[in-house]
């Protein structure tokens, strides 16, 4: 079986099934027809299966689905691509704002941090990952109040690692 290798705009990135709305809701918000192909969704609960995704797909930033309820796994992800790929974007995404999941994900090493509330979020993740990667259809969303919430650069974490790791080796 032959992997296509091409690089691509980004990889997303979930740790369990239930995240895989939070992907779609970025797929939704895009206007373009072959987003799912320009951002390839995979899911996984084994980390050296999500590093081998990245390897195979060198995207230009990795987006990490993330929720309260499986942030350890989510967090321990996003520590090993800060740690790997330290020269790449990684962008923790959430379907709403939740203050403890964007401390443990900056924490962990992301990037950036969004909710993905409104076009504005998904047109503030397509800068991050390159310029017009992600363009938005406005008039799907109706008129949703925008909570934009991303850094240039991670805050200085406060600790590293984990005491046990929530993935499957």
């Amino acid at each position: 079986m032959k992997h296509d290798t091409s690089q691509r705009d980004a990889l997303i990135l979930a740790v369990d099934e239930t995240l895989c709305v939070i992907a779609d809701a970025l797929y939704r918000l895009s206007d373009q027809d072959d987003s799912r192909e320009r951002f390839p969704l995979v899911v996984t609960d084994k980390l050296s299966h999500a590093l081998r995704s990245v390897h195979r797909y060198q995207p230009r930033a990795v987006i990490v689905c993330a929720s309260r309820e499986h942030l350890g796994k989510t967090s321990t992800l996003i520590e090993q691509l800060h740690r790997r790929r330290s020269h790449d974007p990684v962008l923790a995404i959430v379907g709403k704002h939740d203050d403890q999941v964007e401390r443990a994900v900056r924490i962990a090493g992301a990037t950036h941090y969004f909710p993905i509330e409104s076009a504005s979020d998904a047109r503030a993740i397509g800068d991050v990952i390159g310029g017009a990667s992600i363009r938005v259809s406005v008039s799907t969303l109706g008129r949703q109040r925008s909570v934009k919430r991303s850094r240039a650069s991670p805050p200085a974490p406060r600790s590293r690692g984990h005491p046990h790791s929530s993935f499957l080796f």
